[in-house]
C-alpha cells in the first residue's frame, strides 16, 4: 500500500536535519582569511586536463583567456614552450618547476587572490604538473598544467574555467613562474603586447609592467 501522509512527513523531517553539501572553501594560501565565507563560482574541473593521447596539453578554445605550447597556428593562444637548462634531467626540472609554483605570491599583480593548491605533482613520474588558481572575487578556478619533457623542453597551458575575457590574469600568473624559473637558467619568455597584441586589445584596464 503507498505511505501514510503521516509517514511521508516523516520522511521529509528527517531529509530536513541532514547536514547540507558544505561550501566550496578558498585555499588556505589566500590573500583575505573572510573569502572563506564568500559564494564561490570554480566551474566544474574540465575533461580535457591531463597528458593528451598525442603526448601534448588540451588546445585552448576561442575565448582569449588560455595560452598553450600546443601549436594550432592561432596567434591569440599560441605560446613557445619553455626550456629547462643543459645538465638538468627531467626529474630535477620538475623539482625546480614545483619549487617556483610554490613560491607563487597570491595577489600578485592583483590576481589569484584566492590562493591556490598544486592538484598533481608528478604523481605518476611523466612530468605533468597541475595547479588551480583561485580568483579573490566570485571564486573562478584557473587551472594551469606544466608537462615536463626529456629533452629540454615543458609543455605549458593557463586556462580558464569560465567567462570570455581574462583580463590579463593568465598572462601575469605565467610571466610571474616563466621570471622565477628564467632566474634559475630557464627560457621562459614572457607574454607581452608585443608578442600577443590581439589577446591584451580588446581590455580597456589599467595594464601592469608586468604585460607590457
Amino acid at each position: 500500500p503507498p505511505p501514510s501522509r503521516r509517514a511521508l512527513l516523516r520522511v521529509l523531517a528527517a531529509a530536513a536535519l541532514l547536514p547540507l553539501p558544505a561550501a566550496v572553501s578558498a585555499f588556505p594560501n589566500r590573500v583575505n582569511p573572510a573569502a572563506e565565507k564568500l559564494p564561490k563560482t570554480p566551474g566544474a574541473v574540465p575533461k580535457n586536463l591531463g597528458v593528451q593521447p598525442d603526448g601534448s596539453l588540451a588546445r585552448c578554445g576561442k575565448a582569449p583567456n588560455c595560452f598553450v605550447t600546443t601549436k594550432d597556428d592561432d596567434p591569440l593562444h599560441d605560446i613557445e614552450k619553455w626550456r629547462y637548462p643543459k645538465g638538468v634531467g627531467r626529474e630535477e626540472a620538475v623539482k625546480q618547476l614545483l619549487k617556483v609554483i610554490e613560491e607563487y605570491i597570491p595577489g600578485q599583480s592583483g590576481v589569484d587572490g584566492g590562493g591556490f593548491e598544486v592538484t598533481n605533482r608528478n604523481e605518476r613520474g611523466d612530468g605533468y604538473v597541475w595547479a588551480q588558481f583561485e580568483s579573490e572575487k566570485n571564486g573562478f578556478i584557473d587551472d594551469v598544467e606544466f608537462l615536463v619533457e626529456e629533452g629540454g623542453t615543458v609543455c605549458v597551458r593557463s586556462a580558464s574555467r569560465l567567462g570570455y575575457l581574462d583580463m590579463g590574469v593568465n598572462a601575469k600568473r605565467l610571466n610571474w613562474i616563466a621570471g622565477g624559473l628564467r632566474a634559475l637558467g630557464w627560457e621562459a619568455p614572457d607574454i607581452t603586447t608585443r608578442t600577443h597584441f590581439e589577446y591584451f586589445d580588446p581590455f580597456n584596464f589599467r595594464r601592469s609592467p608586468s604585460v607590457l
